[in-house]
């Protein structure tokens, strides 16, 4: 062959060998060369390998007994439970419930072992898979609450005061006391509460109410018995006493000496003395101006201008004046006439 051709040979050659690359550069990612491996990948002749993962040491941390995640330091998990606290307390504040302090309860515990490095995680990590996980944290909560105590209603007798009177002498005044709980919350739902201080903080101030035990003096319009014991030796009206006939213008009632006798209403004592026949008497005069007489008495127990309640010992009977034996002699009399004391007196 001479030079010529040997020269044309060769540009044929390189111009095949140009072609052939282009083509190989066209062909789609992951499709087969000729001589290759079927889904191998070759540099330089050589395959790529996935690279190989790697032990370390790392802390597993679990919670109340569960496996949440690898981490990577230790305080790592104050910054996972300050998180919890904090959202704790958020939930809290949001939902009306009081606290003063939140503490965790549920036990988070650190292992150190080998792990795959590509597991350890950080404090955000960890938190990510322990709401993951579905497990429910503990909270112990302090709570405190202020309670009002209530006061009581004191009751005292006084004779400043009529009956059926009452004065507020103190005003009620209530006290407070501080509670203290332990709220203990599993995940946001209170599981218990118990009571563990109270103590009072103001004490309560009693009511101090005055009854009044002095009896009115005012008249009641009607009269009542003047002895306590009632038995009645002589009537109203016509007698005969020793053979002498004479109009009785009271009651005569049994009443041995130092019987206690009493106000048949109240009213004003207008005569404390002695008058004759009737011996010691005392004379009350009534609001509606009826006068009462009590005669034959022994003693007094009261004395003119004095103010008297229905039913006050007046006097003790005797056997003053003109008498055949001790009695009491009572009297009513309306715009000074005597009338029957039967009439106005309660029915035996």
């Amino acid at each position: 062959m001479n030079k010529k051709s040997i020269i044309t040979a060769m540009v044929i050659i390189g111009l095949l060998s140009g072609f052939a690359a282009l083509s190989a550069c066209a062909e789609p990612p992951g499709k087969d060369t000729v001589g290759s491996s079927p889904g191998s990948g070759s540099v330089n002749g050589e395959e790529e390998r996935e690279p190989e993962s790697t032990e370390r040491e790392g802390y597993l941390l679990t919670v109340d007994g569960n496996p949440i995640a690898y981490i990577e330091n230790e305080s790592d998990i104050k910054a996972l439970t300050e998180h919890l606290i904090a959202e704790h307390k958020k939930y809290l504040s949001e939902n009306g419930k009081s606290f003063d302090s939140v503490e965790i309860k549920s036990s988070f515990d650190l292992m150190l072992t080998k792990c795959k490095s590509e597991d350890v995680t950080d404090a955000d990590g960890a938190l990510q898979r322990l709401g993951a996980s579905g497990v429910r944290i503990t909270y112990a909560v302090t709570a405190k609450e202020t309670v009002p105590i209530a006061f009581e209603t004191v009751y005292k007798n006084s004779a400043s005061y009529y009956e059926g009177t009452r004065k507020v002498q103190t005003a009620g005044k209530k006290g407070e006391k501080q509670r203290t709980y332990t709220v203990t919350y599993t995940g946001t739902e209170e599981s218990s509460r118990e009571l563990t201080e109270e103590k009072t903080l103001t004490a309560p101030t009693n009511e101090v109410i005055l009854v009044g035990t002095k009896k009115s003096t005012a008249s009641t319009g009607s009269y009542a018995w003047p002895t306590k014991s009632v038995y009645i030796t002589s009537y109203y009206g016509w007698r005969t006493i020793n053979g002498v006939r004479g109009y009785h213008y009271g009651i005569d009632l049994r009443a041995a000496v130092g019987t206690s006798i009493y106000a048949s209403d109240g009213g004003k004592v207008i005569f404390v003395g002695t008058a004759s026949g009737y011996g010691k008497l005392i004379k009350i005069q009534h609001d509606n101006g009826d006068v009462t007489y009590y005669a034959h008495l022994s003693s007094y127990s009261v004395k003119k201008g004095d103010r008297v309640y229905k039913g006050q010992l007046i006097a003790k009977s005797g056997a003053t004046g003109r008498v055949t034996g001790p009695h009491l002699h009572f009297e009513i009399r309306k715009n000074g006439v005597q009338v029957n004391p039967i009439k106005h007196l309660p029915k035996l």
